[in-house]
């Protein structure tokens, strides 16, 4: 039995249930030359945060010796505002050196508005749709 059920403290079942190990969120379509990057329930709340995101990006791509399409779920993001430009730095940083093109998605017209609006003031364009399906095809087009 988990010792936590009689704590009086948070179980922490978030954690257990809802996190995902940041080497299970990235994976590469080859007929397609598609990453995609799941963002879903990710949350930037430390600098620790970014580094394991970007290590796992820089990783996946150096091996691919090749610009790739990049496909990004944002459902469920969240980052602490004062981190924000270091995540604008780091999507900077792969699309030039190996994107041919990002675009995200998220099904919460919410989110889609507040990542819209932050990244605008940080004039940084991000092509960000409402469904997978949507992101693919404008990839395509």
């Amino acid at each position: 039995m988990d010792s936590r059920i009689f704590s009086d403290f948070p179980m922490g079942l978030d954690e257990d249930l809802l996190k995902v190990p940041m080497e299970n969120r990235l994976y590469y379509q080859p007929e397609s030359n598609e990453l995609f990057i799941n963002l879903e329930n990710y949350a930037i709340r430390c600098k620790e945060d970014i580094e394991a995101l970007y290590a796992n990006v820089e990783n996946a791509c150096a091996s691919l010796e090749k610009p790739v399409y990049c496909v990004v779920n944002y459902d469920n993001f969240v980052t602490v505002s004062h981190f924000i430009d270091h995540y604008l730095d780091m999507i900077r940083y792969f699309k030039q050196n190996y994107f041919t093109q990002m675009n995200g998605y998220t099904t919460s017209a919410f989110l889609r508005t507040q990542i819209n609006n932050t990244l605008g003031k940080q004039k940084e364009a991000l092509n960000l749709f409402d469904s997978l399906q949507a992101a693919e095809q404008a990839l395509k087009d």
